[in-house]
């Protein structure tokens, strides 16, 4: 298990298709910057950790994300409009969180995934 904050250098790992650092005692925000250049990430694991911050909005840059599994990380905040550019996601967790917003946000990712299983 890991303790401590997440590291910025994260972002450095450009080709990264999969981050999964859950059930680690991580603390702190994630940082701001953290997915700027992870342009590849198809799967990313947060969940249980103590991360305590919001969604940082350069993770909604993550084209080409598939699944999201950011539970139990005591995430609170907006859901931003901007999670309708995540239109590959197909897997979405966000159970406890104390996370805010409109369920209408995602429709239109939830829609655009019907149209592509069918």
């Amino acid at each position: 298990m890991f303790r401590g904050f997440i590291p910025s250098t994260i972002s450095n790992l450009t080709r990264l298709t999969i981050l999964d650092i859950s059930a680690n005692y991580l603390s702190g925000e994630i940082p701001s910057d953290m997915f700027e250049r992870l342009s590849k990430l198809q799967d990313l694991d947060l969940s249980l950790s103590w991360i305590r911050t919001s969604i940082p909005m350069s993770l909604f840059k993550c084209k080409e994300l598939q699944i999201m599994k950011l539970a139990n990380c005591a995430l609170g905040g907006i859901l931003p409009k901007e999670i309708g550019n995540l239109t590959m996601l197909r897997s979405l967790d966000l159970s406890f969180n104390e996370i805010e917003g409109n369920g209408k946000l995602l429709d239109a990712v939830l829609v655009f995934y019907c149209l592509f299983q069918s």
